[in-house]
């Protein structure tokens, strides 16, 4: 044990040895054998007071640190100025731009419902001119294919001198007549369309038809309709 504490001894005077050596101190301060003298002329000097010169120069090295931190902070400061006026000249811009855009977009807008209302005006004009065109015609429903034996024409001027009477001298004249479409429901044929020549007639026939509330031939029970375009015939079944 005590070997072993003398060999931690001696292992902590080498280390503090070598770092007096390391910090300038001599040889003979470290082994202890330097005169008094020089021991105390030493001493004094570590401890000598601080003098004026020292705070002066000090002081004077403070106060350049300070200015030098000062200038510093005022550069930072100025390009922080400068990149927050960019930013708010940048932002002005955007918001400038984006008035005429928001007009624009409320000027479509506007167009947008203008060519709406004409385009529905348009659509009106449209079906007015077709069901124009189609005032003449009666849709007959019901009748089977191939009732009218070859012969569709005589078929629909029978049905109309049926409904018009024996009274109703003035001829039938028909400009057209063919079947229209396919099927309808399962069950159910395809439309007889039929043009008249004269309107007057056609009017009459529709209103005996309407008197009636029962149409039929040659065994069939027959449905008589005016011939609309999609759109008021849709309008219609609503």
């Amino acid at each position: 044990m005590a070997m072993a504490k003398s060999k931690r001894e001696r292992s902590v005077r080498d280390m503090l040895a070598g770092t007096r050596l390391a910090s300038g101190t001599t040889p003979e301060e470290v082994s202890g054998t330097g005169t008094p003298e020089s021991r105390a002329e030493k001493d004094s000097e570590e401890c000598s007071p601080v003098t004026k010169g020292f705070l002066t120069s000090l002081f004077d090295s403070l106060r350049g640190d300070i200015q030098e931190l000062r200038r510093d902070i005022s550069q930072e400061v100025r390009e922080l100025r400068g990149e927050v006026s960019s930013l708010g000249e940048h932002v002005s811009q955007l918001e400038d731009n984006e008035i005429p855009r928001g007009e624009g977009v409320a000027g479509l807008q506007q167009e947008v419902v203008r060519l709406r209302e004409q385009q529905d005006l348009l659509q009106m004009v449209v079906e007015d001119l077709e069901n124009r065109s189609r005032r003449q015609n009666i849709r007959i429903r019901g009748a089977p294919v191939g009732a009218e034996k070859e012969d569709i024409g005589a078929y629909v001027v029978d049905l109309f001198r049926s409904l018009l009477g024996p009274e109703e001298t003035q001829e039938v004249v028909l400009d057209r007549v063919h079947r229209v479409g396919r099927a309808g429901s399962p069950g159910r044929p395809s439309d007889i369309l039929a043009c008249l020549h004269n309107f007057v007639l056609k009017e009459k026939i529709l209103q005996r038809a309407r008197n009636l509330q029962h149409v039929a031939l040659r065994g069939h029970d027959l449905q008589l309709f005016h011939d609309l375009s999609a759109e008021p015939a849709a309008a219609e079944r609503v």
